[in-house]
Parts: C-alpha cells; structure tokens; sequence
C-alpha cells in the first residue's frame, strides 16, 4: 500500500509539473522579451482630435461655472434657513 501511494503522489507531481511548464504567461516581476506585449496601439493627436478635446474643455467650462453659481446659491439659502 505504501507503495502504491507514494507511486500516485510522484505521478501526480510530474503531471502538475508539465502543467506549469506549459503556462505560457510569463510571471509578473519577469524581465524577459515579452512580444505580444509589445504591440501597444498610440493614438496620434490630430487636428479632429484637437477640436473634440477643445469643444470637451469649454463644455467642462460652462458645467463648472453652472456648478459653482448653484453652489453659491444653495449656500444662500442655507445661511437664509439657518
């Protein structure tokens, strides 16, 4: 019997070793050539991309000034309240 097992256990070893050395990911902290990680897609900044950007930055100007101007207002009425 205390053959047998220690049998399965090696073979269950060999096999969960051919297992992880088939893992294809390499680990976190690995300073190897990591290829399909190299492809990194850049957006180039372009004249279409300005102008949204621009639009975008003066849109997030009229929603800040109508965020303060409520602000200023509820604070008015708090201090009226109170």
């Amino acid at each position: 019997m205390k053959k047998v097992s220690v049998l399965v256990l090696v073979i269950l070893f060999t096999i969960s070793l051919s297992g992880v050395a088939q893992n294809r990911m390499p680990h976190l902290n690995f300073r190897g050539e990591r290829k399909e990680f190299k492809h990194v897609v850049r957006f180039m900044f372009n004249s279409e991309r300005a102008t949204r950007m621009a639009k975008w930055l003066e849109e997030s100007k009229y929603a800040n000034a109508l965020l303060q101007k409520n602000e200023e207002k509820m604070l008015q009425e708090l201090d009226l309240v109170k």
